[in-house]
């Protein structure tokens, strides 16, 4: 199995995964063109939304806090 790429080609990690009515995933990738760090959300494996950051760890951090976030229920409110 091969690693997952991002849009443009890139590597990807994944940070985490969560089963919640949905399966909820974030992935971090370094973007080859601009040296920016892409962190993308995916639900039941499709993008839901990413958003690119000059270092790993502000990535990281955003897809972390969007996790409490859905395990608290507002991805499935209408928020998004």
């Amino acid at each position: 199995m091969n690693p997952p790429r991002s849009s443009s080609g890139a590597l990807q990690q994944t940070l985490w995964e969560l089963r919640q009515q949905h399966v909820w995933s974030a992935t971090l990738g370094i973007q080859r063109e601009s040296d920016a760090w892409e962190t993308l959300i995916r639900r039941d494996g499709e993008p839901v939304m990413s958003d690119r950051f000059l270092c790993r760890e502000q990535a990281a951090c955003w897809a972390y806090e969007l996790r409490e976030f859905i395990r608290r229920g507002w991805a499935e409110n209408g928020q998004l």
